[in-house]
């Protein structure tokens, strides 16, 4: 797919997912067109559940919250402005503190297993809010991960293949 940054309204129609993806770019690659990036910022706040958690997707008629769609979203509200976005980044970390399993990672849902994808992106989200978060807590999310590391090398998906996309991301947290 590809995102159409100039136009949020056509990138919105594509989710929370693509519309956090298209305000992260905003927020930390090209010049800041305010319109723009409140446009994305007020249709990311009109899908944010009331426990300050997001579902995946406007098509989806859902209270579920998944945890990467939550991360997306405040992945891009701290790369937008995490300051002036405090009161959302802090209720949408407190819904993912009160959601981390007892391993220490997260599920693609609230209590649900331990997953590779939600776990990276948490720890990502983490590293963009310093000294908000236990060190604690993401040293037990880092062990997880580790854990779940197939030969020291990648990360497995579901089906036990070794997954590019799985390795990557926890690299990247």
């Amino acid at each position: 797919f590809v995102l159409n940054i100039a136009n949020p309204t056509e990138t919105q129609k594509m989710g929370v997912g693509a519309t956090s993806l298209a305000l992260s770019i905003y927020g930390s690659l090209l010049e800041i067109d305010n319109r723009h990036t409140q446009e994305m910022e007020q249709y990311l706040l009109s899908k944010r559940l009331i426990n300050g958690s997001w579902t995946i997707s406007p098509l989806v008629k859902s209270n579920l919250s998944l945890i990467y769609t939550t991360c997306y979203a405040l992945q891009a509200f701290a790369r937008s402005d995490f300051h002036k976005n405090f009161s959302i980044m802090d209720e949408g970390l407190k819904w993912l503190l009160q959601n981390v399993n007892p391993d220490g990672g997260w599920g693609l849902v609230q209590r649900t297993p331990t997953h590779v994808h939600p776990t990276s992106e948490v720890l990502f989200l983490f590293s963009l809010c310093k000294g908000y978060v236990d060190h604690q807590v993401i040293l037990r999310a880092k062990n997880v991960l580790i854990d779940m590391q197939a030969d020291n090398t990648y990360w497995l998906d579901d089906h036990g293949t070794p997954s590019i996309f799985l390795t990557a991301l926890a690299y990247k947290a």
